[in-house]
């Protein structure tokens, strides 16, 4: 698995391709669906590689595995809070530019966030490698990125209700 999301890393974004052929899309979709606790290194980076270009949520590593795939438990309540989440964030956006990024990143929200703000990102293996708190009233928010290592990245943006995970790429 992880070689197939090498080669399609190789053949696309490595050389400066950013969109995905519809056999690669549906390899990285198949790569990303594993339980990283059994898939690996190939999950993360397939992970990072989708949510380049569709909204996904697959920052969740507690997984009980069944051939390798991944199953997530949870009560009826749960899947109900869960849908309501989606309604409530299609109403709010996160737009998130320039798109690939060398020295800073710029989150632009549609609503003012008022809440303490969350910031955390992910690199393509899903380590946490920048945390940042804000605690005030805003919209816009620029995050230094240039100490991050050229590469795909995972944002998750947290504050009060509103929730969003989007990609980004440093390129130096």
């Amino acid at each position: 698995m992880e070689k197939e999301v090498n080669e399609i890393y190789l053949n696309t974004l490595a050389k400066g391709v950013l969109e995905f052929s519809n056999s690669e899309l549906i390899s990285l979709r198949q790569a990303a669906a594993h339980c990283p606790q059994e898939g690996g290194v190939g999950v993360h980076q397939a992970r990072g590689m989708l949510s380049m270009v569709e909204d996904v949520d697959l920052l969740n590593f507690d997984c009980i595995s069944s051939n390798g795939r991944s199953i997530i438990e949870e009560s009826p309540s749960e899947l109900e809070a869960k849908k309501e989440e989606q309604v409530y964030e299609r109403r709010w956006d996160l737009i998130l530019y320039p798109n690939p990024a060398s020295n800073t990143i710029t989150l632009e929200s549609s609503l003012v966030l008022e809440e303490k703000i969350q910031i955390k990102i992910y690199n393509a293996l899903g380590q946490k490698v920048k945390e940042v708190t804000i605690n005030e009233a805003i919209n816009t928010i620029d995050i230094n990125v240039s100490s991050l290592l050229d590469g795909i990245y995972n944002i998750r943006l947290q504050s009060g209700a509103y929730k969003s995970t989007k990609s980004f790429v440093v390129v130096k």
